[in-house]
């Protein structure tokens, strides 16, 4: 090729370069994710959430702790309440302390196992029953609404302080149908799925939030 023609390509490539400025950044982070682990990307893009949207971390992580046998359900569930987004947390104190009523008059206790979640505790969640474990999947998103701090997902504690994740036909008849009163909804009154999981509706999630989200799930490295 002479160098008239092989300047002429360069050119033309150069200008391809430049009117497809805007996907720079998008390139960017794939260059960026296929040179490091997904655990990494989970670490640090979790870090960047928690600085932008000011989350602090949840000081009783269920991940591979018991629940709360060491004090009542109503303090576990206020610090639970107390890690997710502040503009909606009056929401779900008020929704808790009703449906809290509602188990109590059946003998029990609620209690809140995952409220704000980690980006990295969401990949662990994800990976279940996803890397030849033997397990059943746990979560079918990466781009949970538990990583802004805009969901909560309800169990019953046993008198061990251990989780009970089967939740009783009450739970489902008389509880999750109080959530639309309180400015939340349910995933199983909207979708017939996942019961404990109760969350802000997405029309009143700020953009910037529903972006986030949708960046998670355009970002995620996959699973090696």
């Amino acid at each position: 090729m002479s160098a008239r023609r092989w300047l002429g390509w360069a050119g033309i490539g150069a200008g391809l370069l430049w009117l497809s400025r805007p996907a720079w950044p998008r390139a960017f982070t794939l260059l960026r994710n296929a040179y490091r682990s997904v655990d990494e990307w989970a670490n640090d893009r979790g870090a960047q959430i928690a600085r932008a949207f000011g989350l602090r971390p949840d000081p009783l992580s269920p991940a591979g702790e018991i629940g709360p046998a060491s004090m009542s359900a109503d303090a576990w569930n206020r610090r639970k309440i107390g890690t997710l987004a502040g503009p909606y947390q009056s929401r779900f104190t008020a929704f808790t302390a009703a449906v809290q009523r509602v188990a109590r008059s059946h003998g029990a206790e609620l209690i809140i196992w995952d409220g704000q979640r980690p980006l990295a505790r969401q990949l662990d969640l994800f990976r279940r029953g996803r890397e030849g474990d033997g397990g059943a999947m746990v979560t079918y998103t990466m781009a949970s609404n538990h990583i802004l701090g805009l969901a909560a997902d309800y169990v019953i504690r046993t008198s061990a302080g251990q989780p009970d994740w089967d939740l009783p036909r009450w739970w489902k008849t008389e509880c999750l149908p109080l959530a639309t009163g309180y400015g939340l909804e349910s995933l199983f009154i909207e979708k017939g799925i996942d019961p404990p999981h109760v969350q802000v509706p997405e029309a009143e999630r700020p953009p910037v939030a529903v972006a986030t989200l949708r960046q998670i799930d355009a970002d995620f490295p996959g699973l090696a």
